[in-house]
């Protein structure tokens, strides 16, 4: 009876370390993970930016494409009546 009173305190002492070695590892695991979500949300904002800036770019040049049209127009009016 003595031996399996042993045996069963060894074996709750192994879980024991088993389970405090799992803990590290899942906290470790979380702790890259936020590390990665953090890299992520900044990535995200920096191609928010980028998108921003390439649609103001395509936005001024749709208005100067606009502009140019008109005057393309006036230029042909001027060409078709004399």
């Amino acid at each position: 009876m003595k031996r399996l009173k042993m045996l069963f305190i060894v074996l709750a002492m192994a879980c024991l370390v088993w389970l405090f070695g799992e803990r590290n590892a899942y906290r470790a695991k979380v702790k890259e993970m936020q590390i990665k979500e953090s890299e992520l949300v900044d990535h995200f904002f920096d191609l928010q930016q980028e998108h921003e800036s390439c649609f103001n770019a395509l936005f001024l040049t749709e208005t100067k494409m606009d502009t140019l049209m008109d005057y393309i127009h006036e230029l042909e009016l001027k060409l078709i009546d004399k």
